[in-house]
């Protein structure tokens, strides 16, 4: 099953939301819009700065969906 199916595998069962966010290593430009294509939610970059993911983590945990940059 490829990850979009996953997600909307996940997404799609009736149940409450369950916010998937993607980390990979060696980013490289669009991969973060691969992967908010692929059904995930947020994405955090390899090596992870640790006040970006604890925003990201935040965004998701509060249900608030504000951009963090």
């Amino acid at each position: 099953m490829g990850s979009k199916r996953s997600a909307e595998g996940v997404k799609g069962d009736g149940s409450a939301h369950i916010p998937i966010i993607a980390m990979t290593a060696n980013t490289m430009e669009g991969d973060r819009e691969k992967c908010l294509e692929a059904g995930m939610d947020d994405f955090v970059p390899k090596p992870v700065n640790i006040e970006f993911l604890g925003s990201v983590l935040a965004k998701w945990c509060t249900g608030t969906k504000q951009k963090v940059s």
